[in-house]
């Protein structure tokens, strides 16, 4: 039983690893190539704003959020990241920090290995004596 938990820590605490750290180079890939500017929200509907921006060309954009942002309320001034290459890829750059989700799963990950890595070597100091 100890000997599946072991292997059930080590594989759950790689692949969490893994999730945090694609996420980590996702975001950081969004942000690199993003552009910054500030929007005005429109209406807010389940806590998620539509708000109004224009892009660097000179085109406007009213995006819904996908994001769910408490706070906000119409007629806010806020900042965002956009995509150039695809405007409608736009997010609000308020609320739980932008890197919350790779850190959780990749501290979750990290743990969850250790524990793994500590059952073995447990496991391997009991089986010397």
């Amino acid at each position: 039983m100890q000997r599946l938990f072991r292997v059930t820590a080590l594989a759950l605490g790689s692949i969490l690893t893994l999730i945090g750290v694609g996420l980590g180079l996702a975001e950081g890939w969004f942000l690199l190539h993003a552009e910054h500017t500030q929007a005005v929200i429109l209406t807010v509907e389940n806590d998620h704003p539509r708000f109004l921006f224009n892009t660097k060309q000179s085109r406007q954009y009213e995006i819904t959020s996908a994001k769910a942002l408490p706070g906000l309320r119409r007629g806010q001034t806020v900042a965002i990241a956009y995509r150039p290459d695809d405007p409608t890829n736009a997010q609000i750059e308020a609320g739980t920090p932008r890197w919350f989700l790779a850190l959780l799963f990749s501290g979750l990950g990290v743990i969850v290995t250790y524990l793994g890595l500590y059952l073995s070597r447990r496991e391997h100091e009991n089986q010397e004596f």
